[in-house]
C-alpha cells in the first residue's frame, strides 16, 4: 500500500521561505557585529579607521613574447582540396566544391583575385608565396616601466598589544590601472621556400589589381597551376606592437606597526584580479614584396595574489605621505592574429609605488 504524500500548503511554503530569509539576515548581521566588534578596540582609542589613498603606480618586469608561427606554404585545391593562400592572391574553393572529391565542378573557380600588378603577364597569372625566415622565432620584449595609478580604501579593524608594542589590523581594498606599450621591430633573414603558381586566365580577360573577381564572375582552371619550388635568400622586416589597459583589483589584509609617532610600516597581502584590455598589430615585410598585416583584440581576466610593503609618514593629523613595493603573480595573456602571436607575461610583476593618503 502507497503512503499519502503530504503536500505542503502555500502557508507553509511562506513561512518556510520566511524561514530562510531569516537565516540569510542573521548570518548577515552576525558578520556586520564580528566585524563591529573589531572595530570597537580602534574607535574607543579615538583611532581613525578609514584610509584612503592614491598615486602613481610603476610596473617592472612585464613583459611580451612576440611569436612567429610556423605557416604552410600554399598548395592549391588538386592537393587535399585546400585553398590557395598567396602573398599577392588567391585561389579559393567556390560553391561548387564537392567535399566527396576535393574539387570544384569543372576544375574552375570564380573565387580568386590578384594584389600585385607583377602578378599579371599577358594571359596569365602568377601568384606566389615565400615562407617567411622569422618563422618559428620569438622575440622577448620589455618597456619598463609601465606607469599607472592605484587607488585604496583600507578599514582599520582592531589593534592588537603585547606589553609596550602594538599593531593595527585591517582590510584593504585598491584598484589600478596601467597603461600597455610594448613594440619589437626586428629583421630576419635565412633561406626560405619560395613557391610559384602560373594559372592561365580566360580568354579575353583583362585584370587590373587590385582584383576580386566577383561571385559568379570569370572561371580559372585551377586543377594543375605550373608549379615551381626554389630556396632563395630573403629578409623579413618584423614590426610587432601590444597596446592597451590593465586593471588591477586587489583585496587583502594589512597590518600595520607605529615605528614612532609619526612612521608606520605596512604590509599587506591577498586575492588579485587583472582585467587585460589588449590590441596586438603586426606588418611584416620580405624583400621587396607588398607587406602584409594583421592585428586582433580581445579582453581577458587573469586571477592571482600579491604582497607588499610600505612605509607611512604623518604629515599631519589626517594626511599622510607613502612609499612601497610590491609583488604580483596574475599568469599570462595571449593573442593571436593570423601566422603572429604575442605573450604577456605578467606572472613575476615588480611593483613601486607612492602617493599621499587621507584617514578618518
Amino acid at each position: 500500500m502507497t503512503p499519502n504524500r503530504i503536500t505542503p500548503t502555500a502557508t507553509q511554503q511562506q513561512m518556510t521561505m520566511k524561514t530562510h530569509i531569516n537565516r540569510k539576515w542573521l548570518v548577515v548581521l552576525s558578520a556586520v557585529s564580528f566585524v563591529t566588534v573589531l572595530s570597537a578596540g580602534a574607535a574607543d582609542k579615538g583611532q581613525e579607521r578609514n584610509r584612503f589613498s592614491l598615486g602613481p603606480t610603476f610596473l617592472f618586469n612585464v613583459s611580451a613574447e612576440f611569436k612567429h608561427l610556423t605557416s604552410p606554404l600554399a598548395y592549391g585545391l588538386d592537393r587535399n582540396g585546400e585553398n590557395h593562400e598567396y602573398d599577392n592572391g588567391y585561389v579559393r574553393r567556390d560553391d561548387s566544391w564537392d567535399p566527396a572529391t576535393g574539387r570544384n565542378v569543372g576544375d574552375q573557380t570564380w573565387n580568386w583575385g590578384v594584389s600585385d600588378f607583377t602578378a599579371i603577364s599577358g594571359s596569365t597569372l602568377t601568384l606566389q608565396s615565400v615562407r617567411s625566415p622569422a618563422d618559428g622565432t620569438t622575440q622577448d620584449k620589455s618597456h619598463d616601466p609601465l606607469f599607472g595609478f592605484e587607488t585604496s580604501y583600507g578599514r582599520v579593524l582592531t589593534e592588537i598589544k603585547r606589553g609596550n608594542a602594538s599593531c593595527l589590523v585591517g582590510v584593504r581594498g585598491a584598484f589600478g590601472m596601467a597603461f600597455l606599450d610594448i613594440q619589437n621591430r626586428t629583421s630576419i633573414s635565412g633561406m626560405v621556400t619560395s613557391v610559384r603558381d602560373v594559372y592561365n586566365l580566360p580568354a579575353g580577360v583583362t585584370v587590373t589589381p587590385p582584383y576580386e573577381n566577383p561571385p559568379g564572375g570569370y572561371l580559372l582552371a585551377n586543377d594543375k597551376p605550373i608549379r615551381t619550388e626554389e630556396s632563395i635568400s630573403a629578409i623579413a622586416n618584423e614590426f610587432g606592437k601590444l597596446e592597451g589597459n590593465l586593471y588591477g583589483f586587489k583585496l587583502g589584509p594589512f597590518v600595520e606597526w607605529p615605528l614612532s609617532d609619526s612612521v608606520s610600516l605596512q604590509f599587506q597581502g591577498g586575492f588579485a584580479a587583472m582585467l587585460v584590455d589588449g590590441k596586438f598589430t603586426w606588418s611584416e615585410q620580405i624583400n621587396s614584396a607588398a607587406p602584409t598585416s594583421g592585428n586582433a583584440r580581445k579582453n581577458q581576466w587573469r586571477y592571482g595574489g600579491f604582497v607588499g610593503g610600505q612605509l607611512n609618514l604623518k604629515l599631519t593629523q589626517h594626511w599622510s605621505c607613502f612609499a612601497g613595493a610590491g609583488w604580483q603573480h596574475v599568469g599570462n595573456y595571449s593573442l593571436q592574429a593570423d601566422s603572429k602571436a604575442v605573450d604577456l607575461k605578467l606572472d613575476n610583476v615588480i611593483s613601486a609605488f607612492c602617493g599621499a593618503s587621507c584617514s578618518f
